[in-house]
């Protein structure tokens, strides 16, 4: 999708800090999450989304070259030189 590369780039590290998070705090009762893994991917999943919107939206409006986009004022400037 639109965002997948900003996902990638960041989702490993959101889970890894998470997971100790919880570990270490014990949010929540982990045995039972242990149990089911399907519940528990969910739960990271959620999570690392939720995390990450922040940084989508940053990335996506203030740092587009980062992604190899061209910006409008860039775009305009290649469209010119086109002719």
């Amino acid at each position: 999708g639109k965002n997948s590369f900003i996902y990638l780039a960041f989702h490993q590290k959101i889970v890894f800090f998470v997971f100790s998070l919880l570990i270490q705090k014990s949010i929540l009762n982990l045995d039972s999450i242990i149990n089911h893994p399907i519940v528990a991917g969910v739960l990271f999943t959620l999570i690392t989304v939720v995390i990450l919107i922040p940084a989508v939206y940053t990335i996506n409006h203030y740092f587009p070259f980062m992604l190899g986009k061209i910006t409008r004022k860039r775009m305009s400037e290649v469209s010119l030189n086109a002719y």
